[in-house]
């Protein structure tokens, strides 16, 4: 457990904080800015969180949005920050078009769990052995002024900790796959049923979260499910699908989130990857996954991206065929 002395001295200091968290926030990204903006609200001080998208639509139920002040860019109130802290991002390049806001702030923190390339705050929080970034929020929210387990224990039902721990517990549930992924650990457990005493039936979150599914991402999936290939005697799934597939399925960008772990669940596959169009519409976002025994952060690093060990991903501008040879020449004489 970290010494969070430092960053609960700069959020006491502080009257205007702002709470980024990487591009594209997840379920995890959002519910550790959300409930950590609304553990910096309860101390009487104004802090916002800053988003470069829209959130997703299967995840707006899980945010606070009558407590929590957020804003898209190019919308940002005015003037600068006391305080920024960033969150679930590995390196400063996450943060996009809002790098400047957080570099101008008069401190800055980092509260990350993947693995450490870019330590760009002034003081940061990085546990790759959280499951979640959520888990760091809580370890934080743990301490005083909060005393957040302290607060759950007697199952304080206040509209407040039921609305702090729907982000913690729904952020935790999304990047550990519904505690089914191998990051899920007994501290996991432990954090989620304490959140679970205050929340009592969350089956609804599961259903928003990992069985409900718009049209067109059901159509985008059936044009998928043609186009996918396999390498390394049939461990290694890949798949390209092009704005012209995204405009046949009346997709979006956000329908296609769940598609790296189809290849991932298929039979015999400990290896996916899978490429789109970027948001922006520029070059290809490439998310890889594995199961047992390839280290996929390790090539997303080698071509300037990162994440875990079983997720990670990065941006490409090659050919795909191209980067499907060196995928499998990178992990030829892996299991």
């Amino acid at each position: 457990m970290f010494d969070w002395s430092d960053c609960i001295r700069l959020i006491n200091k502080a009257q205007r904080v702002a709470v980024l968290p990487h591009l594209s926030a997840d379920g995890d990204g959002l519910g550790s800015a959300f409930s950590l903006a609304m553990a910096i609200d309860s101390l009487g001080k104004k802090a916002v969180v800053l988003l470069e998208e829209p959130v997703e639509g299967r995840l707006e139920f899980m945010l606070p949005l009558n407590k929590v002040e957020y804003y898209i860019l190019p919308e940002k109130p005015e003037g600068d920050f006391d305080l920024a802290i960033a969150v679930d991002a590995a390196d400063r390049l996450r943060l996009g078009n809002r790098q400047e806001i957080f570099f101008r702030a008069g401190a800055s923190v980092k509260i990350d769990h993947h693995i450490e390339k870019d330590p760009f705050g002034e003081f940061n929080y990085v546990n790759q052995k959280w499951a979640a970034n959520c888990e760091g929020i809580w370890e934080l929210l743990c301490h005083e002024p909060w005393n957040l387990e302290g607060k759950l224990s007697g199952r304080n039902t206040d509209e407040f900790y039921h609305a702090l721990a729907k982000c913690l517990y729904c952020g935790i549930a999304t990047d550990t796959g519904s505690f089914a992924y191998s990051n899920t650990t007994e501290n996991t457990h432990r954090i989620a049923g304490k959140l679970l005493a205050v929340l009592g039936d969350v089956s609804e979150y599961h259903f928003r979260l990992f069985d409900c599914e718009s049209k067109a991402c059901l159509a985008l999936k059936g044009i998928s499910y043609g186009k996918i290939s396999y390498s390394g005697d049939g461990k290694m799934a890949f798949l390209l699908l092009t704005q012209d597939d995204f405009d046949k399925a009346g997709a979006t960008y956000d329908d296609a989130n769940d598609i790296v772990n189809v290849l991932r669940g298929i039979e015999g596959v400990e290896l996916a990857v899978f490429g789109r169009p970027g948001r922006n519409g520029n070059g290809v976002k490439v998310s890889m996954r594995s199961n047992k025994f390839y280290d996929v952060a390790a090539f997303s690093m080698s071509q300037g991206g990162g994440g875990h060990v079983r997720a990670a991903g990065f941006d490409f501008n090659g050919d795909f065929e191209e980067l499907k040879k060196d995928v499998v020449d990178y992990y030829n004489g892996s299991k």
